[in-house]
């Protein structure tokens, strides 16, 4: 049987070196926003309200209000 993988790999369709996609998100409290997944693309996240908690390959982290994260390409995250 076929193991399942802890993350999924997120695939972009042509996408260009001069190319920044940006997206506005709001969870509710002690929601999952997103399975642990990684990318090519290396993504930042800057935390306009509220805290949450990010886990990027074998650490957590907390993030609050005015925080910026930086996911390298190819880091499993959540």
């Amino acid at each position: 049987m076929k193991e399942k993988s802890a993350y999924y790999v997120e695939e972009r369709k042509a996408i260009n070196h001069d190319e920044v996609e940006c997206f506005l998100q709001k969870t509710p409290p002690r929601a999952l926003a997103t399975a642990a997944h990684i990318h090519d693309a290396i993504e930042l996240i800057y935390v306009t309200e509220g805290s949450f908690n990010v886990f990027m390959n074998d650490s957590e982290y907390l993030l609050r209000k005015g925080d910026l994260i930086l996911f390298c390409s190819n880091a499993i995250h959540h």
